[in-house]
């Protein structure tokens, strides 16, 4: 939610008024605080109790199959990579500064493999640090 929130939801306000509240607080407000009570609490027992520290581990010990974590990622990826609204809207900020100065696939490339960098490398730490880093340049630096 990232772009939309930082990017997004401000035009969008402008454009159609008090409507982006209620689409704001239905996914801030209700959809996600729901999914991490109804799902996430009984995956985290479950990674405390067997030691899961990824998905990954928990699907393999699930189904028993040591190469389902190769297939995680690679659907993982492709679908980050596809969807990913925080990448597009980083994309469109850069696009308005640079003009189009790189292809479209050149510029989702360079995304995706600095952010796979910050997060292999810095795991969820890393990326809670980057998101600040990242939300401090908005709000200082944002049109």
């Amino acid at each position: 939610m990232t772009a939309f929130a930082i990017l997004g939801s401000s035009g969008h306000a402008f454009n159609n008024g008090i409507v982006t509240f209620g689409l704001m607080a239905s996914s801030s407000a209700l959809v996600i605080p729901l999914s991490l009570f109804l799902i996430g609490t009984r995956v985290w027992a479950l990674g405390k109790k067997y030691g899961f520290i990824t998905p990954v581990q928990m699907f393999r010990d699930r189904w028993e199959c040591s190469h389902i974590g190769t297939v995680i990622f690679a659907v993982q990826a492709a679908f980050w990579f596809l969807t990913s609204s925080s990448r597009d809207g980083w994309r469109h900020s850069f696009e308005r500064d640079q003009r189009r100065a790189s292809p479209l696939l050149v510029r989702r490339a360079v995304v995706a493999m600095v952010v796979m960098c910050y997060v292999f490398f810095g795991g969820m730490r890393g990326t809670a640090w980057v998101n600040t880093f990242q939300t401090s340049l908005f709000l200082c630096f944002g049109r």
